[in-house]
């Protein structure tokens, strides 16, 4: 078809389009349809002959646009974006392999242990107890060259042991126990006397740590220090 008849039979389009919008523009009136139904149907039927010889064109020539269906049924160009044939799955990559250098751990490998902690086997070092805060320990004192008689100065029992103003009891050694001038005082288990006569009874008393040998080493307030006299006039 040359660029001719395209263009007549584009004209004549136009026209029939023209046409076709005035006429539903107008009233729908009897002397309007006869007047107009014998030119539209001239101009109609000249139109479809256009027509007509314009689809009788190989459909090599035609505009893609204006292709019969059977060109489009049996075209072999490529699917739209929108077409309904299934495409393939693409594959699937393979999982990320480990390095290897990295050593493979076991689930049943067990874990590190922990060790507890042991105790000490040997006995806790001996450790030299202070001189009790609270000690008061008496002055000795250099006899006069004259007195009438000598008494033990604090609180004593028979056995010769010592109550300390302090509370504490300091036992007599076997060596010096129950001397001759103690022989009339209160027993152990009675009480103690001083040397103004006074006397308290007997408690159960906690021994004076100072006055006992500890760790193979002497006591630290040994029974003669505590051995002190009064001398009466």
């Amino acid at each position: 078809m040359s660029p001719a008849d395209a263009q007549r039979i584009g004209n004549q389009l136009d026209q029939l389009a023209a046409r076709m919008e005035y006429m539903s523009t107008q009233p729908d009136t009897p002397s309007r349809q006869s007047s107009h139904s014998a030119p539209l149907s001239a101009s109609s039927s000249s139109s479809m002959t256009g027509v007509s010889s314009f689809v009788e064109e190989p459909a090599s020539m035609l505009s893609p646009l204006v292709l019969p269906a059977s060109a489009h049924k049996h075209s072999n160009r490529g699917l739209g974006r929108h077409s309904s044939v299934p495409v393939p799955p693409l594959p699937k990559p393979p999982p990320p392999s480990l390095p290897a250098n990295l050593p493979a751990t076991s689930p049943a490998a067990p874990g590190p242990t922990l060790t507890p902690p042991r105790t000490n086997p040997l006995p806790t070092p001996p450790q030299e107890l202070g001189r009790h805060p609270g000690i008061t320990l008496p002055v000795q004192r250099t006899p006069p060259p004259s007195y009438r008689v000598a008494v033990r100065k604090g609180l004593w029992n028979r056995r010769g042991d010592h109550l300390t103003v302090d509370g504490f009891v300091v036992y007599a050694p076997v060596d010096r126990a129950y001397p001759d001038e103690l022989r009339d005082y209160p027993a152990e288990a009675v009480g103690y006397r001083d040397h103004h006569g006074a006397e308290v009874g007997y408690l159960d008393r906690p021994e004076l740590p100072e006055s006992l040998p500890r760790f193979g080493q002497p006591p630290r307030q040994p029974y003669e220090k505590f051995v002190v006299y009064e001398y009466m006039q």
